[in-house]
């Protein structure tokens, strides 16, 4: 059981814990980051978990309503290039577990297609 489990605040955020407990995934609660907003504002912000083996920030979303407020944070993730993961946690259980297995599949895809380019030039340098 992790020692992050005593700082989580929401029972929607709780239960992702478990899930990533169970799952044997390290995670992190609540690690602040620093991002550029608007281009100028530097900003901490601090995302519900970070997955420091893979390199993946997760945000979850309890209901609807907090998916509605995250969609600017979304943009400003992707402008800051910080890879992040929002949990529509008040779907059922399977889909938003799938939805965060399908979503770190992607990232690992992207990662390894870059991984790829680089040893292929690699080999074309030589």
């Amino acid at each position: 059981m992790s020692t992050e489990f005593k700082r989580i605040k929401f029972p929607t955020e709780m239960n992702v814990a478990h899930y990533l407990d169970k799952k044997g995934i390290i995670y992190k609660y609540e690690v602040p980051i620093c991002i550029i907003a608007e281009q100028t504002n530097q900003r901490t912000w601090y995302p519900d978990f970070y997955l420091p083996k893979l390199g993946i920030y997760l945000e979850v979303c309890g209901t609807p309503k907090d998916r509605i407020g995250k969609i600017r944070r979304k943009r400003v993730y992707e402008e800051n290039q910080i890879p992040v993961i929002f949990l529509h946690y008040y779907k059922s259980d399977s889909k938003w577990k799938k939805y965060l297995e399908d979503e770190i599949e992607k990232i690992e895809d992207t990662r390894m297609n870059e991984f790829v380019k680089l040893v292929s030039s690699k080999k074309e340098d030589c």
